[in-house]
């Protein structure tokens, strides 16, 4: 399986965070434009276009995906919903999206305006 750097093009977004431009792809494996907003360890972040509230990203490795819901206020980062993703791979993908939770809440306001 080719990786979303190698097979895809980029997005055409505006997405000015420097720490996640570098990976932002679209693809259509999923039939619609789906902005890879980073690539780290292995893991695929994305954020889904008209995507619904809580901001949250999508975690890819493997067969599986995890959805996190991005820190508020108080709150931690939290997984919503995981597919196909062993226990130690969402554990890791939390760890990634906390590390980059900013950047991450960044993008999801530049794609969706909220």
């Amino acid at each position: 399986m080719e990786s979303p750097r190698e097979s895809k093009q980029p997005w055409s977004g505006n997405i000015s965070c420097p720490a996640l431009t570098a990976g932002l792809h679209k693809t259509e494996a999923v039939g619609y434009s789906v902005p890879t907003v980073l690539i780290h360890k292995g893991f695929t972040v994305r954020i889904y276009l008209n995507d619904h509230e809580p901001p949250h990203v999508h975690v890819w490795r493997s067969d599986g995906w995890v959805s996190i819901a991005l820190p508020r206020a108080s709150a931690r980062v939290r997984a919503i919903k995981a597919i196909g993703m062993r226990e130690t791979d969402i554990v890791r993908a939390l760890r990634i999206v906390e590390s980059h939770a900013d950047a991450l809440a960044v993008a999801w306001k530049e794609i969706h305006g909220s």
